[in-house]
């Protein structure tokens, strides 16, 4: 804390000043100075006038030491003060003191966070750029796996003093200062030292609840360890979140919460598309999907039937019949029923991986058609 910033607070009830610095060291916090305490330089002191003219006359006060003194009056400007010893003599109360002297340690603090803020998003600009950055001039240190969050306002609208309020909240959930808004949207770069699993190592029931409590929306990355990687990943969580306003997961655990992994297949299309389109000129993407596929969604609409969905949570399923009944709620029978009906319709052998594969990433594209780009086979 500068010395000044404390002049300005006090210029009415600042009677006397020795200083020999102009920055205050406040890590340590302000001690206050009792009858028999032994004075160490590594503190700041702070003592009612009498007391510490007491110590004064006793030859009780050291050199090289900081104090702060209140409840003074003139009396004090006649004082003998150690040499080199900062002093700073006050007319106001110790409670009124500390009000004030906290007031400014606080807004230091808020100030010290802005800068960063301005630092971190600047450095984050310049990495999606291309640019080669130093994190450690701009970011706090990391831990080994970094993920990215994007957490998004359902209103876009939300004021500035909104994002400051939830910037606090998701600082204090995370644990992880390298939190900051970029266009309209919090990042986190949250690090951790293991490998992440399926989930990072917070609550996400609890984010969860704070992403439905703010109505909010939050994309999470995978995970990498390399830093020329991190633009990758906020582009793959922002296009996980622009994905999950059209499409729907097979399988979505949390309400709020989208994880890649939920969307990896839909970003792949997604990717593949816009190369399509270069390439061909046009969007109709359905010469990429199985004809078997294309017979099903035509005997569906003709008889207005499910087939394709139910061979879709069934290949999803890995075939089981039973985890495929209780996903779309129906009997165990119904299910047998509707995969005999489907493998009479596409003479395709469903236990033969290769068309297992290409009749499910059809069923995706599908999804992506007619809900993504709003066409219609």
């Amino acid at each position: 804390m500068y010395l000044k910033e404390i002049e300005k607070e006090f210029s009415d009830d600042l009677i006397l000043k020795q200083s020999f610095q102009d920055i205050i060291p406040v890590e340590n916090g302000l001690v206050i100075l009792l009858p028999f305490s032994i004075i160490s330089k590594q503190y700041i002191y702070i003592c009612d006038y009498p007391h510490f003219s007491q110590r004064l006359a006793h030859n009780a006060i050291p050199d090289d030491c900081i104090f702060f003194i209140v409840n003074c009056d003139n009396s004090c400007r006649s004082l003998q003060l150690p040499p080199t010893s900062t002093c700073l003599f006050f007319r106001v109360s110790m409670e009124n003191f500390y009000m004030r002297f906290n007031q400014i340690a606080i807004n230091n603090e808020k100030n010290l966070k802005d800068d960063q803020l301005i630092k971190m998003c600047a450095a984050w600009n310049l990495l999606l750029k291309g640019q080669d950055i130093d994190f450690t001039k701009s970011f706090y240190p990391f831990k080994t796996y970094i993920s990215c969050i994007l957490i998004e306002p359902e209103n876009l609208r939300t004021g500035l003093s909104a994002y400051s309020h939830l910037l606090e909240i998701f600082s204090d959930f995370f644990h992880d200062p390298n939190i900051f808004i970029y266009k309209e949207k919090l990042i986190v770069l949250y690090s951790q030292d293991i490998r992440p699993d399926s989930e990072l190592d917070f609550s996400y029931s609890r984010l969860n609840e704070l992403l439905e409590k703010y109505r909010l929306k939050a994309a999470i990355s995978n995970a990498c360890r390399y830093e020329k990687m991190y633009a990758t990943l906020y582009r793959i969580a922002s296009s996980a979140l622009r994905l999950s306003k059209f499409l729907t997961p097979a399988v979505q655990k949390y309400t709020r919460i989208i994880q890649y992994s939920e969307f990896s297949m839909y970003y792949i299309i997604d990717l593949c598309v816009k190369e399509f389109i270069r390439i061909h000129n046009h969007k109709d993407i359905i010469y990429l999907i199985s004809p078997s596929v294309i017979e099903l969604y035509r005997y569906d609409k003709k008889h207005n039937s499910d087939l394709l969905d139910t061979l879709f949570h069934y290949l999803l399923c890995g075939r089981n019949v039973s985890d495929t009944a209780n996903v779309l709620y129906m009997h165990r029978n119904t299910v047998l029923n509707k995969i005999h009906k489907i493998s009479s319709i596409i003479h395709a052998p469903l236990d033969n991986g290769n068309v297992q594969f290409t009749l499910l990433m059809s069923c995706f594209i599908i999804n992506y058609y007619e809900n993504y780009l709003e066409e219609k086979l």
